[in-house]
């Protein structure tokens, strides 16, 4: 039981890597936010995070670990999000699917907010529900 409650725990990770300088700190912010692109694309949640990370990633090893993270969580959570959308043809669905997908989007805003703090502080982020 414990191993479920954890796997929906967000955490801060303090970073033992080399310090970050600002500009990786902020690359780190915008490549979190840049997961707003879904708003308008519809998948961006997951190819704005992907690009940014491709491009940095080779350079410092703090951008690779949030990276990493976003990447993980947006996954996931598409992962998630189809499992309840095919759960919708069965009866269940009608009350599973939007209890999930509601879910998903409070850890979605909850993780984005929580991931740009630890980003700007130097530290990492596991986003909740992340596998």
């Amino acid at each position: 039981m414990n191993k479920i409650i954890d796997f929906f725990k967000p955490r801060t990770i303090e970073w033992t890597g080399e310090e970050p300088d600002q500009a990786m700190r902020d690359w780190c912010m915008f490549l979190h936010l840049s997961s707003l692109s879904a708003l308008i694309t519809g998948i961006g949640f997951l190819l704005g995070p992907l690009i940014m990370w491709i491009i940095k990633k080779d350079e410092s090893n703090f951008v690779d670990a949030h990276g990493r993270a976003a990447l993980d969580f947006s996954i996931s959570a598409l992962i998630l999000g189809t499992a309840a959308g095919l759960t919708l043809f069965i009866c269940i669905g009608i009350v599973i699917a939007p209890v999930v997908v509601l879910g998903l989007l409070v850890a979605w805003i909850v993780g984005l907010i929580q991931s740009i703090q630890a980003a700007k502080a130097g530290k990492l982020y596991r986003y909740p529900a992340s596998f």
